[in-house]
C-alpha cells in the first residue's frame, strides 16, 4: 500500500491560519476531490472538525473512507458520524486501511499528523501556493528533507483570485518501511493540531 501526504502550504510550509485554510483554491479543490476518490484518508480529530457541516443528508468528504485519529472517541462521539471511523494511532488507522485492501491512503492533516507520517510516507502531493501568510495563529506543514525526496511530477502555475499556485507530486528516495514496522510500539496516541482539511463539498 502507498502512504501519500496531500497537503497545500506557503512558501513559509503555513498550512493553516486560526483554525482555517488560508486560501480557498477550487482548482486544489478539485484535485484533491480526484486525487482521494475511492480511497481512505486519515486525519486527526480537529482537523475533521474544522470541516464545514453539510446540508441534512449528505456526507462529508463522499467517495472517501474517512479515518478520523483520536485518543477520545467517546468524549467527540456527536461530531464523528457513523460512516467515519476513528482509530487512536496513526499506525493503527495504517494497518486498517492495507487490511482492508487499500491500495494508496492519503494522510490529510493537521500538523501532527504530517509529522508522524513522514516517517511512513511514500509520496507527497503538494500544492505550493505562491505567497506568504502573516498574522494570527499560523499551522506549518513538517521541514521536509530535500535529500529524501525527487520531485517527479511538476504542473502549474495556475491561478485562483490573487493566489498563484503549482501542483507537485514528490516520491522517497528511500523507503525505510523495515524500520517503520520496528519502530511501530513507539507511536502515541493523537489529538492532533488542528489544521483545516477540506470542504464538505469536495
Amino acid at each position: 500500500m502507498i502512504v501519500s501526504i496531500i497537503a497545500a502550504l506557503d512558501r513559509n510550509n503555513v498550512i493553516g491560519q486560526d483554525g482555517q485554510l488560508p486560501w480557498h483554491l477550487p482548482g486544489d479543490l478539485r484535485r484533491f476531490r480526484e486525487l482521494t476518490n475511492g480511497h481512505h484518508v486519515i486525519m486527526g480529530r480537529l482537523t475533521w472538525m474544522s470541516i464545514p457541516q453539510p446540508t441534512m443528508g449528505e456526507l462529508i468528504l463522499p467517495g472517501r473512507r474517512v479515518i478520523v485519529l483520536t485518543g477520545n472517541a467517546a468524549r467527540y462521539h456527536q461530531y464523528i458520524p457513523p460512516y467515519v471511523t476513528t482509530m487512536t494511532s496513526l499506525t493503527a488507522a495504517l494497518d486498517y486501511a492495507k487490511a482492508a485492501g487499500e491500495t494508496e491512503c492519503f494522510l490529510a492533516g493537521g500538523a501532527e499528523v504530517y509529522a508522524l507520517g513522514m516517517a511512513y510516507a511514500d509520496r507527497m502531493y503538494l500544492t505550493e501556493v505562491n505567497t506568504v501568510i502573516k498574522g494570527g495563529k499560523l499551522v506549518r506543514f513538517p521541514v521536509v528533507a530535500p535529500h529524501q525526496w525527487e520531485v517527479t511530477d511538476e504542473r502549474g502555475l495556475y491561478q485562483d483570485a490573487e493566489f498563484r499556485y503549482t501542483y507537485k507530486t514528490y516520491n522517497a528516495v528511500e523507503k525505510k518501511h523495515d524500520t517503520r514496522i520496528r519502530n511501530r510500539r513507539k507511536t502515541r496516541r493523537i489529538d492532533d493540531v488542528v489544521t483545516p482539511a477540506q470542504p464538505s463539498s469536495e
